[in-house]
């Protein structure tokens, strides 16, 4: 657990960032529809959506799980703060001279937040 202006710092971090890019960089290239991201006790589960079908397809360290999720919230436009509530929100991003956007839902979980994000082209 860290403390709100560490966790500030962390998560604008070239390891988090490139970790989070290669996330959503990695669906849109395999054409998922959406990525949930979900940790347990030692790693953080990693899974696109396709064509109907959950595939896990990384396995981050958990210890990296709160300021993920942070960084996803403060893109979002959500309190990364409440950790405790439901949150929804939406990401725009460009990706290969294409927009998307992302709706985020964040879930409280037994072992951090688990993050559900919507991949639309926008």
């Amino acid at each position: 657990m860290y403390d709100e202006e560490k966790l500030l710092k962390l998560v604008d971090e070239p390891p988090i960032v490139r970790v989070l890019n290669l996330i959503i960089s990695q669906a849109i290239n395999d054409n998922a529809f959406a990525i949930r991201i979900e940790p347990s006790e030692t790693v953080i589960s990693v899974k696109y959506k396709v064509e109907g079908i959950l595939h896990e397809v990384m396995t981050p360290p958990a210890h990296i799980s709160e300021v993920l999720a942070a960084r996803v919230k403060i893109m979002a436009g959500l309190d990364f703060r409440d950790t405790m509530n439901p949150q929804n929100g939406i990401i725009n991003i460009k990706y290969d001279e294409t927009a998307y956007l992302l709706e985020v839902e964040s879930i409280p979980g037994p072992f951090g937040e688990i993050l559900e994000l919507q991949i639309k082209t926008g």
